[in-house]
């Protein structure tokens, strides 16, 4: 199967990537800088354009089973969001006829019904409100925008602190209550490309912890 990986060069990205290899699956990284891709391999294909080009990102999407998105907030870039992009991914994966897409959220700053978030975490989430609001409005807009479609099957990965790059064997996916308040980026970048073959968090957004 092939699958497609959006901020593929990114610190999630790129163990999304070597994990999409490893399961065998043909990977399409579609980046804006193809320079910047350092893996080679025989099922990676590295397609070089802006999201905001519908035509293209529609053609490099052709064949794929999944999107996997591990697009981040930038600073450099303040009006090309990833939340601002998600209108015209939505559309190239309809035309392209994609129904399956997984991304990266925030734990602290997204607030799902049911949760029962640790002090520690409502504490973290406030200090990225004051510190970092674009981010966590990118992120609460995301979630806003996949809810409210119905062309796509999604799934959200919430960590709530990312550090290192390590893959734990320990680290689980939770509905309402993370088990711990960091977890690694390998951790992450794990999670979403098993959503790709599994659907037992369609349309919610895990923990991961």
């Amino acid at each position: 199967m092939r699958i497609a990986v959006l901020g593929a060069t990114g610190a999630v990205g790129r163990h999304v990537v070597q994990y999409a290899l490893d399961a065998d699956y043909e990977v399409v990284a579609y980046i804006r800088n193809a320079s910047k891709m350092t893996v080679h391999h025989p099922d990676l294909l590295v397609v070089e354009g802006s999201l905001s080009d519908l035509a293209r990102l529609e053609k490099a999407l052709h064949d794929t089973v999944a999107v996997v998105s591990a697009l981040g907030v930038s600073h450099r870039t303040p009006d090309k969001q990833p939340s601002q992009q998600l209108p015209v991914i939505l559309e190239a994966m309809q035309k392209a006829g994609v129904s399956r897409y997984i991304g990266l959220s925030s734990g602290a700053a997204v607030n799902m019904p049911g949760d029962r978030k640790p002090l520690a975490a409502k504490i973290m989430g406030h200090i990225l409100n004051t510190f970092r609001h674009t981010a966590v409005e990118d992120k609460k807009r995301e979630l806003d925008t996949l809810c409210q479609q119905s062309t796509v099957t999604w799934t959200l990965a919430r960590p709530t602190r990312l550090i290192g790059d390590t893959l734990s064997q320990g680290y689980r996916a939770t509905a309402h209550r993370p088990r711990r308040l960091w977890t690694s980026r390998a951790d992450v970048a794990h999670f979403l490309v098993q959503q790709v073959s599994d659907n037992q968090w369609d349309n919610q957004a895990p923990f991961i912890s």
